[in-house]
């Protein structure tokens, strides 16, 4: 296996694209005189700056549960309020009909397909929301509802199977004497020491009875739940839990099983490595992750994909001698093989 320094080799690869941009630009600048005295109307203006940050990005796609389409974050710049903003996009699987379904002034993010492909669920801060919320667009044509209203700002969307519930991760909301400093403006604290745990909650997408819909917080304590997937028959849910949402306390993040409910918890691994896109497999025996580690969980290896019993037990380094880094991981339909 190929021993390397995450972080290092993160900065080294963001300098060396930093590097090209510039050396392109300075070609750029170098050899457009020479052709413009040659040619002058046909060598077009070189690139700026300001024409990179102007290209639109696209990202978060969900593919219809009957995949004759597929939603998507199309970002662009908003040079007034100085930020970027992401609006959901929809385009059927040939490319046809691209459409954009949703303007907020703030942008959305997070879409996910219920799973009767009848509505998305997406993420928003609109007129009258203290915070972002949780919306509902029907995919049929109509305006998005605000499913309910949430203290903090919840993100990692996903519906249960059957379509009952959305699960969601929210930061714990600010205790008493937090909101009392920072009214008053005594919110002066150590670097990266403050900071609100974040739970997995979930919420019933049946009309309420009683007047009001409200989320039920499935974990709580003095640690994050910083990823989850649910099993394909919604009976369990995976999760990785770390001590803080603080990106240096990752290491120490573990892969836990528990009922969908959040009951009966159990912890998996036990190493000093961080692990990252946990999922069941389709019988519900085995869950399969990606670790930047060896078979001895020694660190600063490229990522492999490893398995562990769902019950418990010693996880197994799948392809040790592969060259090469695993990005992202998942089973096949019937759990034969895994795609990655």
């Amino acid at each position: 296996m190929t021993r390397t320094f995450p972080v290092l080799r993160k900065w080294m690869s963001f300098a060396a694209a930093m590097v090209l941009s510039m050396l392109s630009l300075a070609l750029l600048a170098i050899v457009t005189p020479v052709a413009v005295a040659q040619e002058p109307t046909s060598i077009p203006r070189a690139m700026t700056i300001v024409d990179l940050i102007d290209l639109p990005g696209i990202g978060d796609p969900a593919l219809a549960p009957d995949g004759s389409s597929v939603v998507y974050l199309r970002s662009g710049s908003d040079w007034k309020k100085n930020r970027r903003v992401s609006h959901l996009w929809r385009v059927g699987r040939d490319g046809s009909q691209s459409a954009q379904l949703t303007f907020g002034e703030k942008g959305e993010s997070d879409p996910t397909f219920a799973p009767d492909g009848r509505a998305i669920a997406f993420v928003a801060e609109r007129d009258g929301d203290k915070t972002e919320q949780i919306y509902l667009l029907p995919t049929a044509g109509g305006e998005a509802r605000r499913l309910f209203e949430h203290p903090t700002s919840p993100s990692s969307l996903a519906f249960s199977p059957d379509g009952a519930f959305l699960y969601f991760l929210a930061a714990n909301e600010k205790t008493k004497v937090q909101k009392e400093r920072a009214e008053a403006k005594d919110d002066v604290f150590a670097f990266d020491e403050e900071y609100q745990q974040r739970h997995l909650w979930r919420v019933a997408l049946a009309e309420p009875t009683d007047g009001g819909r409200k989320a039920v917080k499935l974990t709580d304590g003095d640690y994050s739940v910083s990823r989850y997937r649910l099993s394909r028959d919604g009976a369990h849910l995976v999760f990785h839990r770390t001590p803080t949402p603080r990106f240096d306390d990752s290491d120490e993040s573990e892969v836990w099983i528990a009922a969908a409910d959040a009951s009966d918890p159990k912890r998996l691994t036990d190493n000093a490595v961080n692990e990252s896109g946990a999922s069941l497999s389709p019988d519900g025996k085995t869950v399969l992750f990606v670790a930047g580690a060896n078979d001895h969980f020694e660190g600063y290896y490229n990522d492999n994909l490893f398995t562990v019993p769902a019950t418990g037990g010693p996880s197994k380094l799948l392809l040790p001698e592969m060259p090469y880094e695993v990005g992202q991981a998942e089973w096949s339909q019937d759990g034969q093989a895994i795609l990655f």
